[in-house]
């Protein structure tokens, strides 16, 4: 929801087993964002939309869902 982008100082955002198919792009936005957290979800992919998304991503958990691919993701993750 684009209510989300007023938690700009957010670390953890836990989306878990919300039956999502996809994310929208305020989530992206989030500069500080270090854990997010997308399992038991129906995601079939993992894109960021530019290089400078989630700059600050550290912890990404997708277990769960539908990725038939190890997305490409940021380097700085663990």
């Amino acid at each position: 929801p684009e209510e989300i982008r007023q938690l700009e100082l957010l670390e953890l955002l836990d989306l878990g087993y919300n039956d999502f198919a996809e994310l929208t792009a305020p989530v992206f936005a989030m500069q500080h964002l270090c854990t997010l957290s997308l399992q038991g979800n129906r995601l079939s992919q993992f894109v960021l939309p530019a290089p400078n998304s989630l700059p600050a991503l550290t912890h990404l958990l997708l277990g769960h869902n539908l990725l038939q691919a190890c997305p490409e993701c940021p380097a700085n993750l663990t």
